[in-house]
């Protein structure tokens, strides 16, 4: 079975019509990536250190790598650790362009804490429903 990606994801959500099929979903497409997200979203101690917004990038017409592995470098954008702010702001562009636009976008979303702004569906209560650990 394809792994699905954030997008399908969280527009599935946005677009099930019970609080019962949203958890289900959730449920079903668990993984490093949503887990990853959903907390830099929703946890208040996971942090990046970026700047709010979008940063200038452009999105690859045809993503390449795993998006779990991309995911992963995620951690070396967090506030506390050694790497440098370029080097930072360098790795999560290469996050963002190694990713299809809509799922950069989530990634975006996420970083700033405001996927509810586009997903309001995909909420804390929701969240905390299935993955009680996220929200802090």
């Amino acid at each position: 079975m394809k792994t699905k990606t954030l997008h399908e994801i969280f527009t599935e959500i946005q677009e099930a019509p019970t609080r019962a099929e949203r958890q289900e979903i959730l449920k079903e497409n668990d993984s490093f990536s949503l887990r990853t997200i959903l907390q830099l979203n929703f946890h208040e101690d996971v942090q990046l250190d970026l700047p709010d917004g979008k940063p200038p990038y452009t999105c690859d017409e045809e993503p390449y790598g795993k998006p779990e592995q991309k995911i992963k470098q995620l951690g070396k954008c967090v506030k506390g650790n050694s790497v440098n702010m370029i080097k930072k702001e360098k790795i999560f562009i290469e996050i963002l362009e190694s990713l299809t636009e809509e799922d950069a976008n989530i990634v975006c979303l996420a970083k700033d804490g405001k996927i509810m702004k586009e997903y309001s569906r995909v909420s804390e209560s929701l969240i905390k429903s299935i993955f009680p650990t996220f929200i802090k």
